[in-house]
């Protein structure tokens, strides 16, 4: 994968027929103003699609009229009229892409939507669509990463009992008596079992002084858009 410094956005480039980016400040918009005139990177001939995002793992699939602002945290499409668009300030955005199938696919992916492993039910919505895991492209882009997402000795507790002691060892970490939360890590692991290409962009949200971070601003977001070629 190639990342690409844009004005506005960083690009990760896995093929020539997908468009992967994810916003930079100053950039920001409100939910109502999602449009192809505000999105002015996007063609014009893309329809915008997203959702009222709620930490779920509910997952719709795409078509040209679906409705926009329904409750979800992931969208699949196999058409070529549509940009997939999802709202991020630490959350970790998943992008999909079926090389062969060419259908896209996007994740909000919160510790709340990895914890009920909306990646794997993405997965799995891929594979009926007729996806070989192969095929499949994953990019894990910018997210509040395990250098900065501090937790409480609680919110380890709270998840311990729920996940396998080398799923939990993989995903948290300890540094000067305190805990760390790595979101893709955990994702990485669930997926491990896959024959799958997964990149990850390794950009930090509350890092990269040019991303939005709540953790750091307590305001304002970036969007991750994903349409095809």
């Amino acid at each position: 994968m190639k990342t690409i410094d844009h004005e506005l956005y960083y690009e990760f480039r896995i093929a020539d027929d997908v468009k992967m980016i994810y916003t930079k400040k100053p950039f920001n918009l409100k939910l109502k103003e999602l449009s192809n005139d505000n999105f002015n990177f996007v063609p014009r001939s893309k329809k915008i699609k997203y959702l009222k995002q709620l930490h779920t793992d509910i997952i719709y699939k795409v078509e040209d009229d679906f409705v926009n602002f329904q409750e979800g945290d992931g969208l699949i499409s196999s058409s070529l009229d549509v940009a997939l668009v999802a709202y991020f300030a630490d959350c970790l955005p998943i992008y999909f892409y079926d090389s062969v199938k060419k259908i896209i696919g996007l994740i909000h992916s919160g510790y709340k939507g990895s914890f009920n492993l909306i990646i794997l039910k993405m997965l799995f919505m891929f594979e009926k669509m007729g996806s070989a895991f192969k095929d499949l492209k994953i990019v894990f882009g910018p997210y509040n990463r395990s250098c900065c997402y501090e937790v409480s000795e609680i919110f380890l507790k709270e998840v311990s009992n729920k996940f396998s002691k080398d799923l939990l060892n993989a995903s948290f970490v300890t540094r000067d008596g305190k805990i760390y939360f790595d979101n893709a890590s955990f994702n990485l692991n669930l997926l491990s079992s896959f024959n799958l290409n997964i990149y990850n962009s390794k950009l930090c949200t509350y890092c990269l002084k040019n991303l939005y971070s709540y953790r750091r601003l307590r305001e304002s977001q970036s969007y991750a858009l994903i349409w095809r070629i």
